[in-house]
């Protein structure tokens, strides 16, 4: 009788842990879209040639990560994470050259790796 309660019971542990991961996950990844918007409006600074704005928004975009990229690097693998890092420095950079390609191509880089990020499961 004791080792049915005991199974039941970590069964119900665990499920309630992934329950509370999942729910943080949701409500922890940018529920609003504010990193997928806040690149699209950066594409569209950096087209229009606004240095100072995508500068603005490339300082929003960092205070965003900086709020959910522990929580990524739970859920995702480390070189995904690392791309992920590394794209945001690379765009750091053509920021601070003025580099319209490499900033267009980083934005949409950093894009598409947060919209594997919001995956249960995210793509290898």
């Amino acid at each position: 009788m004791s080792d049915k309660r005991i199974t039941w019971g970590l069964g119900v542990v665990i499920i309630t842990l992934f329950i509370i991961f999942f729910l943080t996950q949701n409500y922890g990844y940018d529920r609003g879209n504010h990193i997928e918007n806040t690149m699209i409006d950066f594409q569209q600074a950096v087209e229009q040639d606004n240095w100072e704005k995508a500068n603005k928004l490339l300082q929003d975009f960092n205070g965003i990560w900086k709020s959910v990229k522990y929580l990524v690097s739970l859920n995702n693998g480390e070189q995904d994470f690392s791309d992920m890092t590394n794209s945001i420095e690379s765009l750091k950079g053509a920021v601070q050259i003025r580099d319209a390609s490499t900033a267009v191509q980083m934005s949409r880089l950093i894009a598409a790796h947060w919209k594997n990020f919001r995956k249960v499961v995210p793509e290898p």
